[in-house]
């Protein structure tokens, strides 16, 4: 039982049909679904959405994702994002998962198969501001796998366990991999990418301008300025019409000398973004 009631281990694989949180979770964002097709006015879902992000340190998909949506994903290894993205688009949705590890990508790919979900499209290749390779560094820990970049500080650099190996993987444009995918518009847009988040957004600029809503980590640290990313990410947004709020600040995974983690930014076109 108590093995049952643990969070799932991020050194191993997630299983959506038997893990007790996914289920529990299933029963709270039901509950949320309900609440936003019965009061689904666009204030107020604006309105909960903000309350939550001030009190935690991450909103639910649930809220962020309507059916008929196009959401697009950049990086994930469970089985669970999966799962609450398919019900929160439904059948008329449409999905994108980038995942630049080749055996994340591939436990999910069959996931999906096995779903019959031929409405979500996993790439596996790692969003940057560039096309080309990269070195890609590797962890026990599976979302702790990140891209190299000397310049960045994250968290999960701080482990006792740190890297195991690295590999050379692909990189690509968000822009890119949209185009080739035919995807004209998103509504919903979610980075998380261990560090990497300012450069996805630099390779997105056309996505940018066709996108309603994005949320993004931000708290890696940009050693040569000796600051939080999130300066930069906030910038962006700003200079591409975006308004933002940024998130209740979440415990590190590392030591107490990093402190607490800057909040994650979800960013929208508009005052209220359906």
């Amino acid at each position: 039982m108590k093995k049952l009631l643990q969070a799932a281990d991020n050194q191993q694989r997630d299983n959506e049909s038997s893990n007790f949180f996914i289920f529990k979770n299933r029963a709270v964002f039901l509950l949320v679904r309900i609440f936003l097709i019965m009061f689904g006015h666009l204030s107020s879902i604006e309105r909960v959405r903000s309350f939550v992000l001030q009190n935690r340190s991450f909103l639910p998909k649930e809220l962020m994702i309507m059916k008929g949506d196009t959401v697009v994903q950049i990086g994930t290894h469970k089985q669970e994002t999966i799962f609450r993205i398919a019900k929160a688009i439904g059948k008329n949705g449409r999905a994108i998962i980038i995942e630049a590890s080749k055996e994340n990508y591939t436990y999910l790919n069959q996931y999906t198969s096995k779903m019959g979900w031929d409405n979500i499209s996993i790439i596996n290749k790692a969003a940057s501001n560039i096309k080309g390779t990269q070195t890609f560094l590797v962890s026990k820990i599976f979302s702790d796998h990140r891209l190299e970049d000397d310049n960045i500080l994250h968290d999960n650099d701080l482990r006792d366990s740190g890297y195991d190996r690295s590999e050379t993987i692909d990189t690509d444009t968000t822009d890119n991999i949209l185009n080739e995918l035919g995807i004209k518009k998103v509504d919903y847009l979610e980075i998380t990418v261990n560090g990497y988040e300012l450069k996805v957004l630099e390779g997105m600029s056309i996505t940018m301008k066709n996108t309603r809503k994005i949320y993004t980590k931000s708290f890696a640290i940009d050693k040569s300025k000796k600051d939080v990313i999130a300066t930069d990410i906030i910038e962006i947004l700003k200079n591409n019409g975006f308004n933002f709020l940024v998130g209740k600040p979440s415990k590190s995974v590392a030591n107490d000398s990093w402190g607490e983690r800057s909040g994650d930014i979800y960013a929208f076109k508009g005052n209220a973004c359906g």
